[in-house]
């Protein structure tokens, strides 16, 4: 069961908790689905990052405001050296389709699996995730051509 944390500086349980949740559950459909039709090499990568996910704590800022780390091009971001099993989701994700939140969360979860803020690591496994599960990308985020040259 993920578990869910707020900002120290946030008084009141967000609105978007029930998106939130539910794009953690499609995530999780995504990474078993993309388990079981897995082109890459190591398909039970899919199942640990789906573990991970489900081990992370999720932390979204107050409607109006935002982290300190958001940016106008920041989704989400992960602090992998001092917060270990915390997704951190910006205002511009809290407001997007379920299934792209689903996606930025495969893409966070990956940084936390890994370890890193590699982004062309983690990059390769959304991207690989998102098709193999036959849900498609939502959404190609900034690293994809740089890093996958898409």
């Amino acid at each position: 069961m993920i578990k869910t944390i707020l900002a120290t500086y946030l008084i009141s349980f967000s609105a978007y908790a029930g998106d939130i949740n539910q794009a953690v559950i499609l995530a999780g459909s995504i990474l078993d689905e993309a388990s079981r039709n897995s082109s890459s090499n190591n398909p039970g990568i899919f199942k640990q990052i789906r573990n991970t996910l489900a081990s992370s704590d999720l932390a979204w800022p107050q409607h109006g405001s935002d982290f300190t780390n958001c940016s106008a091009t920041t989704l989400a971001y992960v602090v992998p050296s001092t917060a270990p099993r915390t997704i951190f989701l910006c205002q511009r994700i809290v407001h997007a389709a379920e299934v792209a939140i689903a996606q930025t969360l495969i893409h966070e979860a990956a940084h936390l699996y890994l370890g890193n803020t590699d982004e062309c690591a983690a990059t390769a496994i959304e991207v690989v995730a998102m098709e193999d599960s036959g849900v498609g990308l939502a959404y190609k985020n900034s690293y994809i051509s740089s890093c996958l040259g898409n």
